[in-house]
């Protein structure tokens, strides 16, 4: 099978991958494939494949070395604060111990936050550059 052919196969198959995840509650994959008229053994094979070449493209040598290289340096900026004042409680009561801005986004942190939801505050905020 020629690279284009293939491609287009992958693209096919991710198609009928992402239908079946969003298959109504409580239907099973194989009722899903069933009621389609998609060949069980077919729709593992593409899946299979489809996540061994995801993996594949994560593992990526030079992906790695970048992902290794962003996770482990750290960095402090200076972040300008907004025209309005942090101090000043938001019409909810809401009053951040620390605000952070990026490009268009203001987030306010309060002091109470968790380790583990600041955590994933500052792996979206990574993932957002």
């Amino acid at each position: 099978m020629n690279k284009c052919t293939h491609e287009v196969r992958k693209q096919y198959w991710k198609n009928i991958i992402n239908q079946c995840l969003q298959r109504p509650e409580g239907m099973t994959a194989k009722q899903w494939l069933d009621e389609n008229n998609i060949c069980e053994q077919t729709y593992y094979h593409w899946l299979k494949r489809i996540r061994q070449e995801t993996y594949e493209l994560a593992t990526d040598s030079a992906n790695t070395a970048c992902v290794k290289t962003m996770r482990s340096e750290v960095a402090f900026a200076e972040v300008p604060l907004p025209a309005m004042n942090p101090a000043t409680p938001s019409e909810n009561g809401f009053r951040p111990d620390i605000t952070i801005q990026t490009g268009s986004v203001l987030i306010g942190v309060s002091n109470t936050a968790s380790d583990a939801l600041l955590g994933k505050l500052f792996e979206v905020i990574g993932h957002a550059r």
